[in-house]
């Protein structure tokens, strides 16, 4: 009996073991077909505020964290990425509303992840050449950003922003500081703390999605406490805006840059010509369309419309509206009138200034500005097309107040500095963060402080002065909007007329006291008093016109090249002459044209320097 129950029990388990043998196994490695699937979408946004737009976004209500709804007719696609500084310290270049960095990304799905990377605009292959099947095959990839699906429908997948957000992921805010410039040399961020960072604002538009964030920066044993700006240095608090732009899809069509005429652009490398420095750069400029094509001069589809913000002081607003109007001379030029559009926005708008839809030029009062005035844009990077702009006028430099500080606290020009300087360096390190800093406000306010001097010893009426701070107003608005047209510097620019012509109103009045309003020129002070014509010119030069005529002339595909080419052969004519911040003498040992300089005025620089001589010692 015993024996029958061992011999029962032992079939069994060996039955139990031949049934486990021939059950089915479970999925081979690497066989994803039966792998967890993400989380239902609705459980996932539930407690949250939906923000639509380019983005769909979704802000939990109660931790304000954030999650990005990417859709898969997204993937694969070009975007434009664009940052601005919202407020932080100036000596950091994070100053409100500075634009930063722009350039393209794509989104795309890697297995159970998305995948945000940079994208390369550097180079161009010539599709006929068979050497182009090899494009950018040693360009890197940049993947800024990698996360794991939250969440899918049958339209798109949900992941979380908040490591992109609030993170240094998109643009390092933190400067870079050689090492050799020793500790505590210059002010200290420290380190990032995502748990006391936080959302400021998220909205979302039909082109472009805007997250505004404050991040948290801890620096537990500062060596530089910073200025009066930093309210404790061992803790500061960065606002920062992050900018996702759509594409643009119009039929904008690039233009060529050519050294002669002076206007920022997309640098870009051709890798399939045997030609020397055969580059494809293109000129950043705005889209401007004829509403009547075959009008010699017609109205744009589209203007280019600046609004003077609400925090501009009352008493400058007009005249700001009639510095920025002076620029329709010159596009009348390109065929377009009315191309520039000037409004003031009402004390009781209900939009925000800050969204990037509306071109501004706003004032602040920073405690240690490192500009006075700034007009900078952003652009598509792919095209050079310029999507949107906006001017920050310093209260310090657009007042012309003069500062006492100044002359005791003021720092060397970064040109005047050795190469081995510690701001130099600094400077060097962290240029392409704020590329487009312009410092025109600073000489022509210390040029402005000159003839003021020289108004107060002649006894000179208050309306005068004040006749002389409106032609200031009206250079320094009409200087930086030049910049938002894609204009750079024209340092060459005030050698257009003689001395003896420069207080000649019924010249300057029609032609301009210089060829540009790109220069940064000395205020134009008569050494004798009863002969004063213009301080500052007050209408765009022979230059600017032809330089807009070049960058916004429309022509057919087949006529551009041809027509360029007409453009360009007046380069040699002498109020078109043109020199960049690239030629200028203002640094020690660079550029080799003693006319291409800044704080100079006429075609004759000696005798001009012996009347400014004059005029001191007559001041003394």
């Amino acid at each position: 009996m015993r024996k029958l129950c061992f011999l029962l029990l032992f079939g069994a388990f060996l039955g139990s073991a031949i049934a486990q043998e021939n059950k089915p196994s479970g999925p081979p490695p690497g066989d994803t077909s039966k792998a967890k699937k993400p989380a239902n979408m609705a459980d996932k946004v539930k407690g949250s505020r939906k923000i639509d737009g380019l983005f769909t976004l979704y802000q939990d209500t109660a931790t304000g964290g954030l999650q990005i709804y990417v859709k898969k007719n997204q993937l694969g696609k070009d975007y434009i990425y664009q940052s601005f500084s919202m407020g932080g310290p100036t000596s950091l270049f994070l100053n409100q509303n500075m634009i930063r960095e722009t350039w393209v990304f794509k989104i795309q799905k890697a297995f159970d992840k998305i995948e945000f990377s940079q994208v390369n605009n550097s180079f161009y292959y010539d599709k006929n050449n068979a050497v182009s099947k090899a494009a950018d095959v040693d360009v890197t990839g940049a993947v800024f950003y990698s996360d794991k699906v939250a969440a899918e429908d049958s339209s798109g997948y949900l992941v979380s922003g908040d490591g992109l957000f609030l993170s240094e992921k998109l643009d390092p805010i933190r400067p870079l500081i050689p090492p050799t410039i020793p500790p505590g040399t210059f002010f200290n961020l420290g380190t990032l703390n995502s748990a006391k960072s936080k959302y400021d604002k998220v909205r979302s538009f039909p082109n472009n999605t805007d997250v505004i964030v404050e991040l948290a920066y801890d620096n537990p044993t500062p060596y530089n406490g910073g200025g009066k700006d930093i309210t404790d240095a061992r803790y500061n608090r960065i606002k920062f805006q992050h900018s996702f732009l759509e594409m643009p899809n119009s039929d904008y069509r690039p233009r060529r840059d050519d050294p002669r005429v002076g206007y920022f652009m997309q640098e870009v490398d051709n890798l399939t010509s045997i030609k020397v420095a055969d580059y494809k750069d293109m000129i950043n400029r705005w889209n401007l369309v004829k509403k009547d094509p075959t009008a010699a001069l017609s109205e744009p589809v589209e203007p280019i419309v600046w609004w003077v913000e609400n925090t501009t002081p009352v008493e400058f607003r007009q005249t700001i509206v009639e510095a920025g109007l002076k620029w329709n001379e010159a596009f009348e030029k390109a065929g377009f009138k009315n191309a520039v559009v000037m409004k003031i926005m009402p004390d009781d708008a209900d939009w925000d200034p800050a969204d990037i839809r509306y071109n501004v030029i706003r004032w602040v009062s920073s405690p240690y500005p490192t500009y006075g005035a700034i007009g900078p844009s952003f652009v598509n990077p792919k095209t050079g097309e310029i999507i949107g702009a906006d001017i920050t006028v310093e209260w310090f430099s657009g007042s012309a107040t003069p500062i006492q500080e100044e002359l005791f606290n003021g720092y060397p020009a970064i040109g005047e500095m050795q190469d081995n300087d510690p701001t130099k360096l600094f400077l060097s390190a962290n240029q392409q963060k704020h590329w487009m800093n312009c410092n025109l406000a600073q000489e022509l306010k210390a040029q402005f402080t000159t003839g003021l001097t020289v108004l107060d010893i002649d006894g000179a009426s208050p309306k005068e002065i004040t006749e002389m701070h409106k032609q200031f107003l009206y250079y320094l608005i009409m200087h930086e909007m030049g910049h938002t047209m894609g204009l750079n510097h024209n340092m060459k620019a005030s050698q257009m007329l003689s001395p003896a012509d420069l207080n000649n109103t019924t010249l300057t009045h029609t032609e301009g006291l210089q060829g540009s309003v790109m220069d940064y020129p000395a205020i134009n002070v008569s050494l004798d008093r009863s002969k004063q014509g213009d301080y500052y010119t007050t209408k765009v030069g022979p230059y600017d016109a032809w330089a807009i005529e070049y960058g916004y002339t429309p022509f057919s595909t087949t006529d551009e090249e041809a027509g360029l080419k007409k453009i360009l052969a007046r380069s040699g004519e002498a109020n078109l002459a043109f020199g960049n911040d690239a030629d200028d003498m203002r640094s020690f040992g660079n550029g080799v044209d003693p006319r291409v300089m800044i704080n100079d005025m006429s075609s004759d620089m000696m005798g001009y320097a012996e009347d400014r001589v004059k005029l001191v010692n007559n001041l003394m």
